[in-house]
């Protein structure tokens, strides 16, 4: 089954967050979730389980791994709809060997000159170097955090480098939203909360990582 690692060398792009809210969306749609907290030091999915726990919502399961992923995601990977791996924001052994084992590789992009030169380059040939154990890996870069009150030429920057890299980018952006902040602490998610704009964010990133990672599997 699909394998989708989130994943930058820039700590603060909104990797936990997407993670745990495409999780709850595929929930929604009957997708059976894995989540991977592959963060040695940072265990942001774990507490958020565990905040869950008294919600009453849906439980989503995680597993705390660090260190070599490949193994541990292949034998996991028929017990499940789908796996996603949150891996440290920074280049680590939990990020490479996941990648080797991943349909899809996510890749979240603050709409910053640091953040995007970051993602061109060291990740880019952290990705590229995956693919050479790893030839079917796909990858869709979003912008996230994303100033809610103009549009700014950052932005439109941003993305036109991504895809002069190669990148592909993902139709939505996701906002800087106080829901997605709040959610999480809550152990919630922002698909399970009452603001429109958010869930639609992550309804329509979460339909095109669908596409991509079935269209992998067909």
């Amino acid at each position: 089954m699909p394998t989708i690692t989130i994943a930058n060398v820039k700590g603060g792009c909104g990797k936990s967050t997407l993670t745990l809210n495409i999780a709850v969306q595929l929930r929604q749609a009957g997708r059976g979730v894995l989540l991977i907290d592959a963060d040695p030091s940072i265990r942001t999915l774990s507490t958020w389980e565990q905040d869950r726990e008294d919600t009453g919502a849906p439980i989503i399961p995680v597993v705390h791994k660090t260190g070599m992923l490949h193994k541990t995601l292949s034998s996991l990977a028929d017990q499940h709809d789908v796996i996603i791996v949150d891996v440290p924001g920074k280049d680590s052994p939990e990020m490479r060997t996941a990648l080797t084992a991943s349909d899809l590789a996510l890749v979240p992009v603050l709409p910053s000159q640091p953040d995007v030169d970051a993602t061109t380059g060291t990740l880019a040939q952290i990705l590229e170097q995956a693919r050479e154990y790893n030839d079917a890996l796909r990858t869709l870069a979003v912008l996230t955090k994303v100033p809610t009150h103009i549009w700014s030429k950052e932005q439109s920057e941003a993305a036109q480098i991504l895809t002069d890299a190669g990148f592909t980018l993902a139709e939505t952006r996701v906002h800087d939203r106080a829901i997605f902040r709040s959610s999480l602490s809550e152990g919630l998610s922002a698909p399970e909360s009452s603001n429109a704009k958010a869930k639609a964010e992550i309804r329509t990133l979460t339909e095109q990582v669908l596409t991509l990672i079935e269209g992998a599997h067909q």
